[in-house]
């Protein structure tokens, strides 16, 4: 096998290597942003069911439970006129 080869095949096999180890640091990185990101919108939702709840309660409304709240038009419940 001639060297021109051979140094062809061998730069084609470390670029090929490179350009995985590369695509797997891009992933992780990704990954770790988007763990980030999911964490802070997580956060993020709490806090505003946290603010909800207290506009709620300082309103004294809230959204009745299902199993608890008559079905809209039915008549059912004491209605206040």
């Amino acid at each position: 096998m001639d060297a021109v080869v051979l140094t062809q095949v061998i730069s084609i096999a470390v670029a090929v290597l490179v350009i995985v180890w590369h695509q797997q640091r891009s992933i992780e990185r990704l990954r770790a942003e988007m763990r980030t990101e999911l964490a802070a919108l997580r956060h993020d939702i709490i806090d505003i069911r946290e603010r909800l709840a207290r506009v709620e309660g300082y309103l004294r409304i809230g959204i009745p439970d299902d199993a608890t709240a008559p079905a809209a038009g039915t008549g059912g419940g004491n209605p206040k006129i």
